[in-house]
């Protein structure tokens, strides 16, 4: 309920914020009990809707001690997240910290603002993806609708990064490997990863999806694998566990699927697995007992199973690792250079090029929420590059003809 109250030369209208809080009307001094009454009034509507500011704690609070001492600890974040936000905050070249710390919330209300920090990132040199990161990091600190924002704190009534212009960010093109190529590639690992390399390129699994494979999600009767938690590597200080790994209970997009195996897959499966002596909470993928030679290579001594006392089903396949065995073996296997990813991409496009899948099929098996993160996977295939030319040919020689 609003109220005035008498000052020297006026009045001035009061009313509480959401938790109880008193606060006065920002408008100056009121000739009259009623004028300062609805004011305050106003304010009280502005709460109810969602649009009210604390001005007062706006113009004294900095951008760093609100993303220190309130936001990044009362987000709700995943590890790797939490360390994409720290990294964009302390970054040395244009980090939020350094152009924005000192500065108040208030001021970073105005769109301006934040348009010259994108400027000055440009002419700096910073990448268009870069840029669009910082922003996106600073939107969801400054306005995000959802969980802890300077918004959600009645600091923020506007979304000031929705005005900014920003560069255009270049898609990176589709590459992908044909199954020839894959065939090759597998050939040329050692013997330790060929069966994970395989059973990803008839999966197409994330990364995390892959290495966070236990026995158990294998039904080798129905022929399938169940894809429904992963595995994520950040800094030992972030998993909470003395290691670099971390079990995650879901999926991206928190979209649970199974997805087919062939028969021949599903026998390599089994074999592998009594090889191993693995049991059903066992990983399906772990990284074997190394030993880092003097040049700093690392190789395989032991054909067994790595288990420690965090990790005793088998420690995760490090990233780091096995970019450098697939390095290794994609110049053995003298195939075109990809990304691991890229065996992902190869998939989605191996499965847009069956005419018997439908694109929802398609989105179902490789767990992507929306068409257009897809249709990008369909272009890379040349037989759909070589089926526009035959087009145009033929376009050509009905004009010539007539």
């Amino acid at each position: 309920m609003a109220w005035a109250d008498k000052k020297k030369g006026g009045y001035v209208g009061r009313y509480r914020d959401a938790n109880g809080v008193p606060h006065s009307t920002h408008d100056g001094l009121f000739t009259s009990k009623r004028a300062a009454i609805k004011a305050a009034q106003r304010e009280e509507q502005k709460i109810e809707d969602g649009r009210w500011v604390n001005t007062a704690k706006a113009d004294s609070t900095s951008f760093s001690t609100y993303f220190e001492k309130r936001w990044i600890l009362g987000r709700t974040l995943e590890i790797n997240g939490r360390a994409t936000y720290w990294s964009h905050y302390r970054a040395d070249n244009y980090g939020l910290r350094g152009y924005f710390g000192d500065m108040p919330l208030s001021k970073l209300r105005h769109s301006p603002v934040i348009q010259e920090y994108v400027n000055q990132m440009q002419a700096a040199g910073v990448s268009a993806r870069t840029i669009k990161a910082r922003v996106d990091t600073l939107r969801v600190v400054l306005s995000a609708r959802k969980g802890v924002s300077a918004r959600t704190d009645g600091l923020m009534d506007v979304d000031p990064c929705s005005l900014v212009t920003l560069p255009t960010v270049p898609q990176r093109e589709v590459q992908i490997y044909l199954p020839d190529q894959v065939d090759r590639l597998v050939d040329a690992l050692p013997q330790w990863w060929r069966l994970m390399v395989w059973f990803d390129s008839e999966t197409g699994l994330r990364w995390g999806e892959l290495i966070g494979l236990r026995v158990c999600d294998v039904d080798f009767l129905r022929r399938r694998v169940s894809v429904n938690h992963t595995i994520v590597e950040a800094k030992k200080a972030d998993t909470g566990n003395g290691t670099r790994f971390a079990w995650k209970e879901y999926v991206k997009d928190e979209d649970i699927r199974s997805v087919g195996l062939s028969e021949q897959t599903i026998d390599m499966l089994a074999t592998h697995v009594k090889d191993r002596g693995l049991v059903d909470d066992d990983l399906l993928f772990s990284m074997p007992v190394i030993q880092v030679l003097r040049t700093g290579k690392r190789t395989v001594i032991d054909a067994v199973d790595r288990r420690t006392e965090v990790w005793s089903c088998g420690l995760p396949v490090s990233r780091s690792y096995f970019r450098g065995v697939w390095v290794d073996a994609v110049k053995e296997a003298e195939v075109p250079y990809r990304r691991r990813h890229d065996l992902r991409a190869s998939f989605i496009s191996w499965l847009l090029d069956d005419p018997n899948l439908s694109p929802q099929h398609v989105m179902d098996i490789v767990g992507h929420g929306r068409w257009d993160t897809t249709k990008k996977y369909k272009k890379s295939l040349d037989r759909h590059q070589e089926l526009g030319v035959a087009a145009i040919e033929n376009v050509r020689k009905r004009y010539r003809a007539g």
